[in-house]
C-alpha cells in the first residue's frame, strides 16, 4: 500500500501531529508512506522527521508549478489522504485526475481559515473524494455550514497519540503547582480567563507556589505577556516545544479554556501522559471526559467554574489520581495511534 498524506505545513498543530504519528506507525507496518507539505523544511515537525525514513516533499512555486509537482509525486500512489482545507482548495481542479485512486479527506477543525473560494472549492472536490472523516462529531457537523456537506456521510475517527510506557500513577505532588497551557496563542483559546481567575479568584493555595506554564506561540503573544506582567503572577512563556515529554513533565494539570475546539490533540496527549485536565465543554471534549470521573469540565468563559475546578484539583489529590488513571485508559482504548492507524487501514482497503 502506497500512501501520501497532504498537509499545509509541518508546524505544530493537531492535524500535523496526527499525520506525524500516523506515518511513523504506517511505516513500521511496512507501508510506503510519504508526506506532501506546502510548508518549509524548517517547520518544527519537519526537522523532527529528518532523522526518520519518512520522505517529505515540499511544494512551492506558482500555482501551475505546485500542481505539476503534486501530480508527479502522486503518479504511483494508491491512497491520497488530505488533512488540510487550504490544500484541498489548491488541488480541487486536478482531483479528477485521481478518479481511479482512493482519496480520503480528514476534517480536523470546526472553523474555516480566511480564504476566498474555500466553500466553492470543497463543493467542486466532493464528487472526487471517496471518503470524508472528521476527528470529532462536532467537526463533522460543522461541515454543513462550512462546506454544505452532509454530516451523516462523514465518518468520525479521532486523533491518535503515542501512549507512554509508564504506570498510570501520579507522583505525590510537590509544594509548587504548575498549571499548564499548551495552545496556539489566539483569541478563541481564551487564555486571558486563566490570568483573571488567578488574579481575582479565591484559590485555596499560596499563590507564590502556583505557576502558569504556557507552551505555544501566536499573534496574541505580546498581549498575553503584558497581561501576565499586570497580574503579578508567576507566568512563564516557553514558546514552541515540539517534545511532548518535556511539556508534560513540566506541568501538573492541563487547562483548556477554549471557546471552541474539535478534538484537541493536547487533551488526548495530556490524558495519555497521566496529566489531569480541566477543560471547557466544547467540541468533542465532553464526549471523552466525564466530569469528576476522567477530568473536570467547566462552561465557556466561566471564571467561577474555573476557580472551583482548580480548587478541586488542589483539595482532592486521591480523586485526581483516580480520574487521571480513568482518563489514560480511555485514551489507550480509543485514541492510541495503533488503534487509530488500524481504523484508517481498514478504511483504506474498504473505500472504492
Amino acid at each position: 500500500m502506497r500512501i501520501v498524506h497532504f498537509v499545509s505545513s509541518l508546524n505544530i498543530g493537531g492535524a500535523e501531529k496526527l499525520v506525524c504519528n500516523l506515518v511513523k506507525y504506517q511505516k513500521r507496518k511496512g507501508y510506503e508512506v510519504d508526506i506532501i507539505s506546502y510548508g518549509s523544511p524548517t517547520d518544527v515537525f519537519a526537522i523532527k522527521l529528518q532523522n526518520t525514513k519518512i520522505k517529505v516533499h515540499y511544494i512551492s512555486g506558482s500555482f501551475l508549478s505546485r500542481n505539476k509537482q503534486v501530480i508527479s509525486i502522486c503518479r504511483n500512489k494508491d491512497i491520497l489522504h488530505f488533512h488540510s482545507s487550504p490544500v484541498l482548495r489548491s488541488l480541487c481542479l486536478i482531483l479528477p485526475l485521481w478518479f481511479f485512486k482512493k482519496t480520503i479527506y480528514t476534517i480536523h477543525g470546526e472553523t474555516n481559515p480566511p480564504l476566498a473560494f474555500l466553500k466553492l472549492a470543497h463543493t467542486l472536490s466532493r464528487p472526487f473524494l471517496n471518503t470524508i472523516t472528521a476527528v470529532s462529531l462536532s467537526a463533522g457537523k460543522a461541515s454543513k455550514e462550512r462546506f454544505n456537506w452532509s454530516p451523516e456521510k462523514i465518518t468520525v475517527i479521532g486523533n491518535g497519540v503515542v501512549i507512554p510506557c509508564k504506570k498510570a500513577l501520579i507522583p505525590k505532588r510537590e509544594i509548587k503547582i504548575r498549571l499548564g497551557v499548551v495552545a496556539r496563542l489566539i483569541e478563541l483559546k481564551n487564555i486571558s480567563l486563566i490570568f483573571s481567575t488567578l488574579k481575582n479568584g479565591n484559590i485555596n493555595y499560596n499563590m507564590e507556589n502556583i505557576s502558569v506554564e504556557i507552551f505555544g506561540d501566536g499573534p496574541l503573544l505580546e498581549q498575553l505577556k503584558s497581561e501576565a506582567i499586570a497580574t503579578n503572577l508567576n507566568i512563564v512563556f516557553h514558546g514552541i516545544q515540539p517534545d511532548e515529554n518535556i511539556i508534560y513533565s513540566s506541568i501538573d494539570v492541563l487547562l483548556i479554556t477554549s471557546n471552541t475546539e474539535g478534538l484537541p490533540m493536547t487533551l488526548i496527549e495530556a490524558m495519555a501522559n497521566n496529566i489531569p485536565v480541566i477543560s471547557t465543554k466544547v467540541g468533542a471534549i465532553s464526549s471523552i471526559i466525564t466530569n469528576q470521573v476522567s477530568g473536570l469540565l467547566i462552561d465557556v468563559n466561566s471564571s467561577q467554574q474555573l476557580e472551583t475546578a482548580i480548587n478541586y484539583f488542589i483539595d482532592n489529590e486521591e480523586k485526581i489520581v483516580s480520574m487521571t488513571n480513568n482518563a489514560q485508559k480511555i485514551v489507550r482504548d480509543r485514541f492510541s495511534i495503533d488503534v487509530i492507524s488500524n481504523i484508517y487501514e481498514e478504511l483504506y482497503t474498504r473505500v472504492q
